[in-house]
């Protein structure tokens, strides 16, 4: 999963500059249709869902563990320990595709962490769609 120049920012001037990292306990998942990039904010994400009753999942640092690798990857990954689940859209307009996933700081703006593409992108259809996320199907590696 990329980081994003906030967090690369952070971690430069921790270990080159002896800058003391802050690490949030609390962070939020959100959506996106369009692609992620490094200069990205809280702000400034493309595409971030919309639909009507949408808002970002919040999370702690708790919620996820630490994985090995396995197959042609063998870098260390993090995955989500317990199940997550959208708001159920109260009226479905706006942007209601999820193709990408991020970790943010706040529940709205804030930085970007980490993003990455979806293993499969879903769509909320109506206001009975159900999106769930199972413990592990959310991914953050170090490639």
């Amino acid at each position: 999963m990329p980081a994003s120049n906030y967090v690369e920012e952070a971690t430069l001037g921790g270990f080159l500059e002896g800058k003391t990292i802050t690490v949030p306990t609390e962070v939020w998942i959100g959506f996106t249709k369009a692609a992620i990039t490094k200069t990205m904010t809280g702000t400034t994400v493309s595409e971030e869902l919309t639909f009507t009753g949408y808002k970002r999942i919040k999370t702690t640092l708790a919620e996820w563990e630490k994985t090995a690798g396995s197959g042609e990857s063998t870098a260390t990954k993090f995955v989500n320990k317990i199940a997550y689940q959208l708001a159920k859209a109260s009226v479905v307009t706006g942007i209601t595709e999820g193709v990408y996933f991020f970790l943010a700081t706040k529940e709205t703006a804030g930085e970007v962490l980490f993003f990455e593409k979806l293993t499969e992108k879903f769509v909320v259809a109506n206001t009975t769609t159900t999106v769930e996320f199972a413990a592990k199907a959310l991914e953050i590696s170090a490639n």
